[in-house]
């Protein structure tokens, strides 16, 4: 491991050199962006050779982090996504989270609910039932971007919702480039 002497400060008439060992400072930064993909593992630390598996934990990462960015491979990520304040998640990465490829302007406009019509992106849907996304709580300050969201059918999860996200009290909240398709109802 390096070490870096960056600092000098005086005390009294004591010089005291701050020393920092490199790794222990990369690690500490580490969660400025977390990456996620479909064959990561939660236990994983969040890069981009070692990226977490679920949306959920890589927002927990990113809060603890400076910047608090999720970049999310390409693939479908099942289950229910919680964002937290000053977190951005943003999907469409291709597997080594060199380039995004963003929602195209037909994929936008389109009201087909088929996963197929949304290759090379990044889709989130809930199998267990009610929302896909929710921001509830007090202001979020969250981003959600490049990403496909599908509701739940109600068919399959009686008595609970449809939504593909649900905000509350989640001021400001921005969708930048976010398909939205709610679920059938019952």
């Amino acid at each position: 491991m390096s070490r870096f002497t960056f600092l000098l400060i005086f005390v009294g008439t004591a010089l005291l050199a701050v020393t920092i060992v490199a790794g222990a400072f990369v690690n500490a930064i580490a969660h400025d962006v977390v990456h996620v993909a479909p064959n990561g593992n939660d236990g994983n630390p969040g890069t981009a050779a070692q990226p977490v598996a679920t949306i959920n934990k890589a927002v927990q990462l990113a809060a603890s982090g400076a910047n608090g960015l999720v970049r999310v491979a390409v693939g479908v990520y099942d289950g229910l996504v919680k964002l937290l304040p000053g977190v951005t998640v943003e999907g469409g990465y291709d597997a080594q989270f060199s380039k995004s490829t963003l929602l195209s302007d037909d994929q936008l406009m389109s009201i087909d609910r088929t996963p197929a019509k949304y290759p090379n992106q990044t889709l989130l849907s809930n199998s267990g039932g009610d929302r896909v996304v929710v921001s509830d709580g007090p202001p979020t300050k969250a981003t959600l971007k490049n990403v496909v969201v599908f509701g739940p059918d109600l068919s399959a999860h009686p008595g609970q919702s449809s939504y593909a996200m649900f905000a509350r009290g989640a001021e400001p909240l921005r969708l930048e480039s976010v398909k939205l398709i709610a679920g059938f109802g019952g």
